[in-house]
């Protein structure tokens, strides 16, 4: 049947995905649910198509929750780690922290339409979970960028505060231009004091769009005020579990601690189960 056919051609790829590409599947039965038949009016409908339109319905539906059921436990995991790496962490300046930078790999097919919508999902299930202060970097010192590392830490510190504003009050007027010293002394300021302290993450949307240069600079700044400044990393990466060491010079690569690697499910394992909930 036009349906089968239709199934059979969403299962023909091996791209990972989520909701979006799930979506561009049900518009292929979508077209042929419309269908005309011959001699109908370019204005009508078949019968079978009307028929048709609650079966889209749901499947549009389970897309949805397949996808957020499936993402759930992966964030979750990414949550735990932000939690455990702020367990962690000694808030006493004259502390050596020791170790690398803690880092979540995120193994999420960075190429996709609905990625950037997947890594902002991601972003609000960890501050939802885990008390802390985020910040997210796309495509840090790309060409098309043009940033730098001075910019790259100005657009962190000015989230961090974003994102305390929306618990407090409106963000306080930065004095002078961002800086590594003035993040420092924000956050012993506002959490030195304090038995325990919200966690500090930094999100790194697409690691393979990054100018090298730049984020290597970063990495190795946050490595080194590691003691009073607890930030933790989420990049994500293409599938391949090696691109890290093989994108980022040795130098900043080994400054990370990678302490978990979460894989994003592919489209076709989130069709295989909505075509199992459907039909099976």
């Amino acid at each position: 049947s036009i349906e089968m056919v239709a199934l059979r051609q969403t299962t023909s790829g091996k791209a990972h995905g989520t909701t979006r590409q799930l979506s561009e599947h049900v518009s292929i039965l979508r077209s042929c649910a419309v269908h005309k038949e011959s001699g109908e009016s370019s204005t009508g409908s078949t019968p079978s198509a009307a028929a048709f339109h609650p079966l889209l319905k749901k499947i549009d539906e389970e897309t949805v929750t397949l996808t957020r059921e499936a993402n759930e436990e992966l964030f979750s995991t990414a949550a735990d780690f932000v939690a455990k790496s702020q367990g962690q962490y000694k808030q006493d300046s004259t502390t050596d922290q020791g170790g690398g930078v803690p880092t979540c790999l995120v193994m999420a097919g960075v190429n996709l339409q609905d990625h950037h919508a997947t890594m902002g999902e991601l972003a609000r299930f960890i501050k939802g979970k885990v008390p802390c202060r985020l910040a997210s970097l796309h495509s840090v010192g790309s060409p098309s960028s043009k940033a730098s590392l001075s910019s790259a830490l100005g657009s962190i510190f000015h989230q961090f505060l974003s994102s305390s504003s929306s618990e407090s009050g409106p963000a306080p007027p930065l004095a002078g231009r961002p800086s590594l010293e003035a993040m420092k002394q924000w956050y012993q300021s506002e959490f030195g004091t304090l038995p325990t302290a919200p966690a500090l993450v930094v999100i790194i949307r697409d690691l393979e769009g990054c100018g090298m240069d730049v984020l290597s600079d970063l990495i190795n700044v946050l490595h080194q005020e590691r003691a009073s400044l607890p930030v933790s990393l989420v990049v994500a990466v293409s599938s391949s579990r090696h691109s890290l060491p093989s994108l980022l010079p040795h130098a900043a690569a080994s400054r990370l601690q990678v302490e978990c690697r979460l894989q994003l499910p592919t489209s076709v394992t989130l069709l295989s189960r909505l075509v199992r909930r459907l039909v099976l």
